[in-house]
């Protein structure tokens, strides 16, 4: 029987988790099981090896994909005519740096005039290219900006470096968001013209990436691009496998000299924006919101009947709902907390409460009620026998510990039971 599809499913970015398989403690995705499989960071080992392509794309996406596609094929026309029938051996060009220096010496100046001669190379290899490339001397694929190196007045300005290049960097941090999607789906493209990638016609998804991107809805072309993600690891690895190392040394050069090139900048995080009318506006909305709910919870509690014979179920369940009340109004009156760095722990108990409080219902045991409170107790008792063991570890017990001590027992339900 096909399974039901979700009334409010939406496009997935993932894999989704019945998809994962559990072994022992571990849940692996379909892939993260396999043997001898690693992840290849986008950002840290990817990413400066296509920073010409990112570079056009980060500029303007259309504009910069069509830019890099034109310049694919300009460089094949011209290895094709310069190689001749050798030409069949070389290596994939997908405009990374390493597939720029795998270039045969004897085709480079030839692609360069190609350049000229359609009046693109200035647009192909900006000034700012060179620029940022020539603060890290023996890069791979930097023989493209040999011309901008021999003209007059040209020189390397670490300022203008860093200005070109820090935009270039944060676009594409994501190797999920557009760039670095719209990069492993240009290296796709390359494989594929070059046929060292072939898929099975059986496989619905190969059919729509002829007509990527303009032509498919938002869930084909997001079906395209997680499989093109999923794809671009293997397929890098197997057809420039002896350009990985090379990559993972200008990866490494890259981000290395980047702390002695540049200065370190601290992220200004909108301190200097801080609106104390606007902040005060919202905590008077959500004080309000949260009287609301106190007075809704409070006429409810009033009206259900609390079964004063066995009121554990009663006792639970608005003691969780009163607990979840005091936090979000605790929350409410501290600003700071509403980010996620400080508000982190309260979030996790209003959804463990919510799943507790769900799961008691749900059951709708008075048994369970009984227990839930008794753990709690038992959780009380266990504190104050370790702070008991520490007042008989001390000559003389301070008073706050005592007083401690004795509200645990309080707490607990030991009331006179409690000997001092």
């Amino acid at each position: 029987m096909a399974k039901k599809k979700l009334k409010n499913a939406t496009t997935r970015r993932n894999t989704p988790l019945s998809k994962h398989r559990q072994q022992g403690k571990v849940l692996n995705s379909p892939f993260g099981g396999i043997p001898n499989m690693r992840a290849v960071p986008w950002l840290r080992d990817q990413f400066p090896d296509y920073l010409w392509a990112c570079w056009h794309l980060a500029d303007k996406i259309d504009r910069g994909r069509s830019t890099v596609v034109a310049i694919m094929n300009v460089v094949n026309e011209v290895l094709d005519e310069v190689l001749g029938d050798s030409a069949a051996d070389r290596a994939v060009f997908d405009g990374s740096l390493t597939s720029w220096e795998s270039l045969p010496p004897q085709t480079r100046d030839a692609v360069l005039d190609a350049l000229t001669d359609r009046g693109v190379h200035d647009l192909v290899i900006p000034e700012t290219f060179a620029q940022a490339l020539g603060m890290y001397p023996g890069a791979p694929g930097s023989w493209p900006t040999a011309r901008w190196h021999a003209r007059d007045g040209f020189r390397v300005d670490p300022e203008v470096a860093e200005r070109a290049l820090a935009p270039v960097i944060v676009a594409s941090m994501s190797g999920r968001d557009t760039v670095g999607t719209q990069t492993k789906m240009l290296n796709f493209r390359a494989l594929l013209i070059a046929e060292k990638i072939k898929f099975s016609f059986e496989i619905e998804t190969v059919h729509l990436l002829a007509r990527w991107p303009d032509e498919l809805t938002d869930e084909e072309r997001a079906r395209v691009e997680s499989f093109v993600r999923a794809s671009f690891g293997a397929t890098s690895a197997m057809v420039l496998d002896e350009e990985g190392s090379k990559r993972l040394a200008w990866a490494r050069t890259f981000w290395r000299s980047n702390w002695r090139l540049y200065p370190c900048r601290v992220a200004n995080e909108g301190g200097d924006d801080f609106d104390q009318e606007s902040i005060m506006l919202k905590v008077t909305e959500f004080v309000n919101r949260a009287n609301d709910q106190w007075e809704a919870f409070e006429a409810a509690a009033i009206a259900a009947d609390p079964d004063l014979y066995d009121p554990d179920r009663f006792e639970v369940l608005t003691g969780l709902t009163a607990r979840s009340l005091r936090i979000a109004t605790s929350a409410i009156h501290s600003p700071a907390e509403w980010t996620l760095e400080h508000s982190s722990a309260s979030i996790r108990a209003l959804i463990e409460t919510l799943i507790t409080v769900t799961w008691l219902t749900a059951r709708d045991e008075l048994v369970m009620y009984s227990r839930f409170k008794d753990y709690g107790r038992g959780r009380l008792k266990l504190l104050k026998l370790h702070w008991e063991e520490f007042a008989d570890s001390v000559d003389d017990v301070p008073a706050a510990v005592q007083g401690y001590i004795d509200d645990l027992c309080e707490r607990s339900g030991e009331g006179v039971f409690c000997a001092h």
